[in-house]
Protein backbone atom coordinates (compact mmCIF):
# COMPACT_ATOMS: atom_id res chain seq x y z
CA UNK A 1 0.00 0.00 0.00
CA UNK A 2 2.82 2.44 0.88
CA UNK A 3 4.43 1.67 -2.45
CA UNK A 4 1.24 2.59 -4.32
CA UNK A 5 0.78 5.79 -2.31
CA UNK A 6 4.38 6.82 -3.04
CA UNK A 7 3.83 6.60 -6.80
CA UNK A 8 0.31 8.04 -6.63
CA UNK A 9 1.56 11.27 -5.04
CA UNK A 10 2.63 13.87 -7.57
CA UNK A 11 3.54 17.05 -5.73
CA UNK A 12 3.73 20.11 -7.94
CA UNK A 13 5.98 23.05 -7.16
CA UNK A 14 4.18 26.23 -6.27
CA UNK A 15 4.93 28.42 -9.29
CA UNK A 16 3.63 31.54 -7.53
CA UNK A 17 6.24 31.25 -4.77
CA UNK A 18 9.01 30.72 -7.37
CA UNK A 19 7.99 33.86 -9.24
CA UNK A 20 7.42 35.86 -6.05
CA UNK A 21 10.89 35.07 -4.68
CA UNK A 22 12.77 35.69 -7.93
CA UNK A 23 13.91 39.01 -9.35
CA UNK A 24 11.82 40.13 -12.33
CA UNK A 25 14.90 40.62 -14.55
CA UNK A 26 18.19 38.81 -14.02
CA UNK A 27 21.09 40.00 -16.16
CA UNK A 28 23.59 37.50 -17.55
CA UNK A 29 26.27 37.38 -20.23
CA UNK A 30 27.54 34.45 -22.26
CA UNK A 31 30.78 33.15 -20.74
CA UNK A 32 33.16 32.68 -23.69
CA UNK A 33 32.55 31.97 -27.39
CA UNK A 34 30.50 28.76 -27.65
CA UNK A 35 29.17 26.60 -30.46
CA UNK A 36 25.82 25.12 -29.45
CA UNK A 37 23.43 22.62 -31.01
CA UNK A 38 19.94 21.49 -29.97
CA UNK A 39 19.79 20.10 -26.41
CA UNK A 40 23.30 21.26 -25.50
CA UNK A 41 24.04 23.70 -22.73
CA UNK A 42 25.10 27.32 -22.90
CA UNK A 43 27.37 28.63 -20.15
CA UNK A 44 26.52 32.12 -18.85
CA UNK A 45 27.26 34.13 -15.71
CA UNK A 46 25.42 36.75 -13.67
CA UNK A 47 26.49 40.36 -14.25
CA UNK A 48 24.80 41.50 -11.01
CA UNK A 49 23.81 39.74 -7.81
CA UNK A 50 20.23 38.47 -8.00
CA UNK A 51 17.60 36.76 -5.85
CA UNK A 52 16.45 33.50 -7.42
CA UNK A 53 13.83 31.40 -5.60
CA UNK A 54 14.58 33.28 -2.37
CA UNK A 55 18.35 32.62 -2.57
CA UNK A 56 20.88 35.38 -3.18
CA UNK A 57 23.15 34.50 -6.10
CA UNK A 58 26.28 36.61 -6.30
CA UNK A 59 27.71 38.39 -9.34
CA UNK A 60 29.65 36.02 -11.68
CA UNK A 61 27.70 32.94 -10.50
CA UNK A 62 27.73 30.43 -13.38
CA UNK A 63 24.37 29.76 -15.04
CA UNK A 64 23.72 26.94 -17.51
CA UNK A 65 20.84 26.95 -19.96
CA UNK A 66 19.71 24.33 -22.45
CA UNK A 67 19.24 25.19 -26.14
CA UNK A 68 16.34 24.49 -28.48
CA UNK A 69 15.67 26.04 -31.86
CA UNK A 70 12.83 27.86 -33.60
CA UNK A 71 13.15 29.65 -36.96
CA UNK A 72 15.75 32.43 -36.48
CA UNK A 73 15.83 31.96 -32.67
CA UNK A 74 17.90 29.87 -30.27
CA UNK A 75 15.73 29.43 -27.15
CA UNK A 76 17.34 28.97 -23.73
CA UNK A 77 15.74 27.48 -20.60
CA UNK A 78 17.38 27.39 -17.17
CA UNK A 79 16.25 24.61 -14.83
CA UNK A 80 18.60 25.16 -11.89
CA UNK A 81 21.33 27.46 -10.65
CA UNK A 82 23.95 26.10 -8.25
CA UNK A 83 21.74 23.04 -7.61
CA UNK A 84 18.71 25.19 -6.71
CA UNK A 85 15.71 24.37 -8.95
CA UNK A 86 14.25 27.25 -10.92
CA UNK A 87 12.29 27.93 -14.09
CA UNK A 88 13.77 30.74 -16.14
CA UNK A 89 13.76 31.72 -19.82
CA UNK A 90 16.40 33.84 -21.53
CA UNK A 91 15.49 36.95 -23.53
CA UNK A 92 17.74 38.82 -25.95
CA UNK A 93 18.73 42.17 -24.43
CA UNK A 94 18.97 43.86 -27.85
CA UNK A 95 15.45 43.08 -29.12
CA UNK A 96 13.62 41.89 -25.98
CA UNK A 97 12.32 38.70 -27.62
CA UNK A 98 12.69 35.23 -26.17
CA UNK A 99 15.96 33.50 -27.03
CA UNK A 100 18.88 34.68 -29.13
CA UNK A 101 18.31 36.07 -32.60
CA UNK A 102 20.18 33.93 -35.12
CA UNK A 103 20.82 35.52 -38.49
CA UNK A 104 20.64 32.31 -40.50
CA UNK A 105 17.96 30.87 -42.71
CA UNK A 106 16.36 28.47 -40.25
CA UNK A 107 13.21 28.58 -42.34
CA UNK A 108 14.86 25.99 -44.59
CA UNK A 109 15.70 23.88 -41.53
CA UNK A 110 12.12 24.12 -40.26
CA UNK A 111 10.84 23.12 -43.71
CA UNK A 112 13.18 20.13 -43.63
CA UNK A 113 11.81 19.16 -40.23
CA UNK A 114 8.23 19.31 -41.53
CA UNK A 115 9.22 17.23 -44.56
CA UNK A 116 10.88 14.74 -42.22
CA UNK A 117 7.60 14.37 -40.30
CA UNK A 118 5.62 13.93 -43.54
CA UNK A 119 8.06 11.35 -44.91
CA UNK A 120 7.99 9.52 -41.58
CA UNK A 121 4.23 9.14 -42.01
CA UNK A 122 4.57 7.65 -45.50
CA UNK A 123 4.60 3.89 -45.38
CA UNK A 124 4.94 2.44 -48.89
CA UNK A 125 6.61 -0.99 -48.81
CA UNK A 126 7.61 -0.87 -52.50
CA UNK A 127 9.54 2.42 -52.16
CA UNK A 128 12.65 1.81 -50.02
CA UNK A 129 14.19 5.21 -50.94
CA UNK A 130 11.81 7.04 -48.56
CA UNK A 131 13.68 5.64 -45.54
CA UNK A 132 16.98 6.90 -46.95
CA UNK A 133 15.60 10.38 -47.56
CA UNK A 134 14.20 10.44 -44.04
CA UNK A 135 17.63 9.56 -42.59
CA UNK A 136 19.31 12.36 -44.55
CA UNK A 137 16.72 14.90 -43.34
CA UNK A 138 17.04 13.79 -39.71
CA UNK A 139 20.82 14.00 -39.90
CA UNK A 140 20.54 17.52 -41.33
CA UNK A 141 18.30 18.69 -38.45
CA UNK A 142 20.74 17.42 -35.83
CA UNK A 143 23.60 19.35 -37.40
CA UNK A 144 22.21 22.85 -36.81
CA UNK A 145 24.99 24.74 -35.01
CA UNK A 146 25.06 28.30 -33.72
CA UNK A 147 28.06 30.24 -32.47
CA UNK A 148 27.21 32.45 -29.50
CA UNK A 149 29.82 35.13 -28.86
CA UNK A 150 31.51 35.96 -25.56
CA UNK A 151 29.76 38.65 -23.45
CA UNK A 152 26.46 38.39 -25.41
CA UNK A 153 23.91 40.01 -23.07
CA UNK A 154 20.69 38.28 -22.02
CA UNK A 155 17.93 38.83 -19.48
CA UNK A 156 16.52 35.88 -17.54
CA UNK A 157 12.86 36.05 -16.53
CA UNK A 158 10.69 33.62 -14.57
CA UNK A 159 8.91 31.10 -16.79
CA UNK A 160 5.14 31.38 -16.33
Amino acid sequence: MEHQLFFAASPKPNAVSIIGNTDESIYVIVDGDQIVTANTRLRMRLTKSATINGKLMLKNTPVFGFISFQPNRALIEIENIKHHPTKLKAFDLSDGSEGIYVQNNFRAEATTEVLDDIIGDINIPTVPQVGGISKVLRRNNRNVKVTVLNNYKLILKPKL
